[in-house]
């Protein structure tokens, strides 16, 4: 809501050659805490874009081999996440770099890079310790939600 109304305010500033202070720092930390804990976020209720051929698969055990591929493509993206953004994000906590208007730590949304990316590498863990049982417990079956029964 706030990346929204201060993207609104920019507009109508603009509109009416007025200047406002800030509205392009707070858009950008707001954009950035929204899409890389959006991103862990939607890993963990597997929200995220599927190839409808995985819902085509009708054998349990091909279907759990796929989501095994999937998840850990995922903890690689989260990973290499993490290991681009920490040395960024350690000379931001170093230097104290801060945006040019508000004066807004530029750690913060590296940061929650960092943090997203994380949350990815746990929930992509947790999906691929999930979907071994599955494999190694022949009496599981998937529920509608992705989630296992056993």
């Amino acid at each position: 809501m706030a990346m929204f109304l201060s993207t609104s305010i920019q507009i109508l500033v603009r509109f009416f050659d007025l200047n406002v202070v800030g509205t392009s720092d707070i858009s950008l930390l707001n954009m950035s805490f929204l899409t890389f804990i959006g991103l862990g976020i939607t890993v963990f209720t597997k929200d995220y874009i599927a190839i409808e051929v995985y819902d085509l698969i009708s054998n349990p055990r091909i279907k759990a081999i796929v989501q095994l591929v999937s998840s850990v493509a995922m903890l690689i993206f989260g990973a290499v996440i993490i290991f681009v953004f920490y040395p960024f994000f350690s000379y931001l906590l170093e230097s104290g770099e801060k945006t040019l208007e508000l004066g807004i730590p530029l750690a913060l949304p590296i940061g929650s890079a960092l943090l997203g990316a994380g949350f990815v590498v746990l929930h992509s863990i947790g999906n691929i310790i999930r979907t071994l049982f599955h494999l190694i417990n022949k009496d599981a079956k998937w529920n509608k939600n992705g989630g296992l029964e056993v």
